[in-house]
């Protein structure tokens, strides 16, 4: 291994990968991976350094971490919280990124979740919330991220986390 495998940049995205998987949430896998580069004529087998390959959340990633693919994914952009933007489905698709084949139910779905959140009163919240989301999964999420200090998520700009809307 060269030295730049101990760089806490080279490391910190595989760690926190790890602890997620630990905590029984889905992960991607990471595998760290030495490029190389030739051009013929100009170079042979340069190496351009080492790196970490993140598995692709998609629907394969979906079948091996929740055994099915079926529902809505996405990759909130930009989206702190989950703000109510109304019911026209078009004003999310600009800040919630399609990562799966969109079905109008699921659309509505996430439209319904999130305008639960934003406007349902306390009670109605804490008594309805587990028709919404998994309780004690969405707690290990935010424990997780509160955990790394991952202000790159959820808990700070709303980027680099994907929401997946089960099919019911």
């Amino acid at each position: 291994w060269s030295s730049d495998v101990c760089s806490s940049d080279l490391l910190r995205e595989p760690l926190a990968y790890d602890v997620f998987r630990r905590a029984g949430l889905p992960a991607s896998r990471t595998a760290f991976v030495r490029l190389y580069l030739t051009i013929p004529g100009q170079f042979d087998h340069r190496y351009l350094g080492l790196y970490t390959a993140v598995e692709p959340v998609d629907g394969g990633f979906l079948e091996q971490a929740l055994g099915h693919h079926k529902g809505l994914l996405v990759k909130p952009e930009r989206v702190p919280g989950l703000n109510y933007l109304g019911d026209n489905w078009e004003r999310y698709t600009n800040r919630y990124e399609l990562r799966s084949p969109y079905h109008a139910k699921d659309a509505r779905r996430l439209m319904d979740l999130t305008r639960f959140v934003s406007e349902a009163p306390d009670t109605e919240f804490s008594a309805r919330l587990g028709e919404y989301l998994d309780v004690e999964e969405a707690l290990r999420f935010v424990a997780v991220n509160a955990l790394l200090a991952n202000l790159d998520s959820f808990l700070g700009n709303g980027h680099n986390y994907y929401l997946h809307i089960r099919s019911e």
